[in-house]
């Protein structure tokens, strides 16, 4: 509010087209006083404004993103990862089963405050079935998984919506795109809590992402993660739907092939014989159907590991 015979100011800005790509944080704050003689009585800093080659960099990730197919069993679709934030304990890890409770519930901020290898995010409700499964094994218990993932959806709405996240780098010159896919829960051999995919494309050196834009270039290669590892191709031999890339997940593990149908695979320490990966075209999740977000190096809960 502004007192009688008193006025306010207000100065408009915009980062300049021709400064560097990247995001920029933008200081305001509020005085009072008179020209020479004014005190701040508060600012607030603000990161999300950015240039136009970063929405340049939005409109490419549009442009490609990923169509996902799910297996027609699938369970889980990628979810935003406050889907597990606001249903999940930060712990610090002492011993196992025995660990401290730091946050309930934690803000992408808190995880930028506790964050290392003693720190880890715990579902609430989802426990191993046992003490001997808790202290000598990693079995998870999937029917607490599942049971809390429908009752979180069946009570919050649209507030977790499927969800891929973009995020844009260049690397030696190349622009290479990330497409990144969260999940509430793995339910396969090695069943754990949360579970994070990707699908990477990688564009020709030294092109930007206007004239990717501009002059119809295509990716180089795709790369889609698998397990452990991953595989890649060229552009021109991978499955498309128009400029979009078609991605098959299998059932439960959540990798991703380029062909529908059983994949058999190894993953040492979990199946030391060969299992199967099952893939086929189940839910499909078109780049007009899921929120794609896009994230940055300095994003608050990408920091956290």
């Amino acid at each position: 509010s502004v007192a009688s015979g008193q006025s306010t100011k207000s100065r408009s800005f915009s980062i300049p087209t021709s400064a560097p790509n990247g995001s920029y944080d933008v200081i305001w704050g509020l005085w009072s006083g008179t020209p020479g003689s004014s005190t701040m009585l508060g600012s607030q800093t603000r990161t999300s404004y950015f240039t136009v080659a970063m929405a340049d960099r939005l409109e490419v990730a549009k442009k490609f993103a990923p169509i996902l197919y799910l297996h027609p069993n699938e369970r889980y679709q990628p979810r935003p990862v406050e889907i597990v934030l606001d249903n999940a304990v930060l712990k610090k890890n002492i011993t196992r089963g025995f660990d401290d409770q730091v946050r309930q519930h934690p803000t992408p901020e808190d995880l930028t405050l506790w964050s290392g290898q003693d720190y880890y995010l715990d579902l609430e409700d989802v426990s191993p079935s046992n003490l001997v499964d808790l202290l000598v094994s990693y079995i998870q218990d999937d029917a607490g998984a599942w049971n809390k993932y429908k009752t979180i959806l069946q009570t919050s709405g649209s507030k977790y919506p499927i969800t891929v996240y973009a995020r844009f780098t260049e690397q030696v010159s190349r622009v290479v795109v990330q497409y990144w896919l969260f999940y509430f829960f793995n339910d396969w051999y090695n069943d754990h809590e949360g579970d994070w995919e990707m699908v990477q494309l990688t564009f020709p050196q030294d092109k930007t992402a206007r004239a990717i834009l501009n002059d119809g270039i295509t990716p180089e290669s795709v790369s889609y993660s698998t397990h452990f590892s991953g595989q890649g191709r060229l552009w021109s031999l991978v499955e498309k739907e128009g400029d979009h890339p078609v991605v098959y997940v299998a059932n439960g593990s959540h990798a991703n092939y380029f062909e529908a149908g059983d994949h058999e695979v190894v993953v040492p320490g979990v199946n030391e014989e060969a299992s199967l990966d099952e893939t086929g075209k189940g839910l499909k999740m078109t780049p007009d159907s899921y929120s794609l977000v896009q994230i940055y190096q300095d994003t608050q809960w990408v920091l956290f590991q």
